[in-house]
């Protein structure tokens, strides 16, 4: 027959529920550690359709200079190629638009007037908006790509 002692009992017990405790303690932490893991995932998921869907509906092009349209007071129009992807807003036709009010615009016109006298072609990225000119897709960026 096997005895024990209050005292040891007492004290088996006594580490049993540390351990109970111990184990209940690390798998909360556990639990919380993949609960904010999970919060994170699904914010930097957001994050990236966020920016990606953006691109998804910016238009592009590529082709010779045609259809350049320059006015005193109006922003610069032309084509290149066929607009492929462009945004629901560019209803006319293969037209782009620079707003030449700006730096970067002015930059990007006399870009597309030496590729058109050059007859080189160019790659256009589209912004994804029609912020310019309600019914033609503003430029992000172009390229003479010969």
């Amino acid at each position: 027959m096997v005895t024990i002692r209050i005292a040891d009992y007492i004290a088996i017990n006594y580490q049993i529920a540390i351990a109970l405790v111990t184990l209940l303690f690390l798998t909360h932490k556990k639990v919380t550690m993949m609960i904010e893991f999970k919060r994170a995932f699904n914010a930097l998921a957001f994050v990236i359709i966020i920016f990606t869907s953006e691109n998804t509906l910016a238009g592009n092009s590529m082709g010779l200079v045609t259809d350049v349209l320059a006015g005193a007071d109006s922003p610069f129009f032309f084509s290149a190629g066929s607009h492929q992807s462009k945004p629901s807003c560019s209803t006319q036709g293969d037209h782009w638009a620079i707003d030449t009010a700006t730096p970067g615009g002015k930059a990007m016109q006399a870009t597309i007037l030496t590729a058109y006298a050059l007859k080189k072609k160019i790659s256009i990225s589209g912004k994804g908006v029609c912020d310019i000119w309600g019914d033609r897709e503003s430029v992000g960026y172009l390229v003479i790509v010969e």
